[in-house]
């Protein structure tokens, strides 16, 4: 199969430019250009497993075709593929939530080995904190700061919340809570923690002073925030998204009719993505509240996230794993050596021509 560089590299230039081509290939090709951790891959959705590898036509060194780029925009192309699902080698006791800081490196959350486990771009993890009482919710600041709740069995004044700066330092910023469950951080620093076990949202300003924003929330299992400043709270039990905004005392209803809601994150688009412990599908809700299907998952499925690129991460709470679903990926211009977004596109079916019976007789 053959891309040319035409469609994602508009460029102001009568020189032809050379052709990119897209391999279809097996890891040992991929190894020259997939990260190490893609390698063992396992496609949940396909037989096979498509790993593109970028090449260039013209025999030249790569450096050398940048000397000649004249302005130029890209845009993504479509390739058609299957998604590239790669589950992690990381060992895993109960992950229950992941998220990742600003160059891409995935937080894990691993309730039932008490730590936090980093993952890097390669692949190759190591443990940022342990002897953690049942970490659950994650979320970083604007100065790369992470912020941890723990559960600690959901007892009494027993959680805390503890942060760890860039170079792994640990704090407490709160303690004497009581089963907590996630964490956001907004845009001025104040901390927003759900207690499951009191049935309430809690803020923590950044002077420590804590507060109820939100009280009467049947058993509160995850918090997101949009750009805007809203508030959205998952009830597990209600099977209900609240929302508050900016400024107001009571929270509205924003969903209903999920079962066991267990996260809630936004994707690159904003839309408000749902993991629900009990379905193996996510769902997206639009701004009416209505939810839509966004993608089949095995059941299990416990805490979502997306990367820079826009690909979706999920933990399996049964099976102990992190997967990573690639439906995203770039590549440098053979121009400028800016990255080029590929889009991994589904095969559509051609639907098969009507059979005509030659007889009474039905057929099947």
């Amino acid at each position: 199969m053959k891309v040319s560089a035409g469609p994602g590299c508009q460029q102001n230039r009568t020189q032809p430019a050379p052709s990119l081509r897209v391999r279809m290939a097996a890891s040992k090709s991929a190894r020259r250009w997939l990260p190490a951790a893609w390698l063992p891959t396992v496609c949940l959705f396909s037989a096979a497993v498509l790993l593109p590898v970028p090449s260039i036509a013209d025999d030249g060194p790569l450096a050398g075709m940048f000397a000649w780029a004249e302005p130029h925009t890209h845009s993504a192309i479509d390739v058609p593929s299957a998604p590239i699902v790669t589950r992690y080698r990381t060992p895993l006791n109960r992950p229950r939530r992941l998220v990742l800081n600003s160059v891409g490196t995935v937080h894990v959350a691993d309730w039932g080995a008490g730590t936090i486990v980093q993952i890097d771009a390669e692949g190759q993890s190591r443990f940022l904190a342990d002897g953690l009482d049942e970490p659950a919710g994650l979320a970083f600041d604007q100065a790369e700061n992470l912020y941890v709740v723990t559960h600690a069995g959901g007892m009494t004044r027993q959680g805390r919340v503890i942060r760890i700066d860039p170079e792994g330092n640990q704090s407490v910023v709160a303690e004497g809570l009581t089963g907590l469950t996630d964490i956001v951080v907004d845009p001025a620093g104040d901390l927003y923690v759900a207690s499951f076990e009191e049935n309430r949202i809690l803020r923590i300003a950044t002077d420590g002073t804590v507060s109820t924003v939100i009280d009467d929330v049947a058993a509160p299992t995850a918090l997101a925030m949009d750009k805007g400043g809203s508030l959205f709270v998952a009830s597990s039990d209600d099977g209900t998204i609240l929302r508050l905004g900016p400024g107001e005392a009571l929270p509205v209803v924003f969903v209903r009719g999920l079962l066991v809601p267990s996260d809630i994150v936004f994707d690159a688009r904003g839309h408000l993505i749902v993991a629900s412990y009990g379905e193996t599908g996510l769902m997206w809700i639009d701004s009416r509240g209505t939810s839509n299907p966004f993608a089949i998952v095995p059941k299990g499925t416990i805490g979502i996230a997306f990367d820079r690129e826009g690909n979706l991460l999920f933990a399996n709470w049964d099976e102990h794993y992190l997967t990573r679903v690639v439906t995203h990926l770039s590549i440098p211009c053979p121009h400028c050596g800016k990255p080029v977004p590929l889009r991994l596109v589904p095969r559509t079916r051609k639907p098969s021509p009507p059979v005509e019976a030659e007889s009474d007789e039905p057929v099947i």
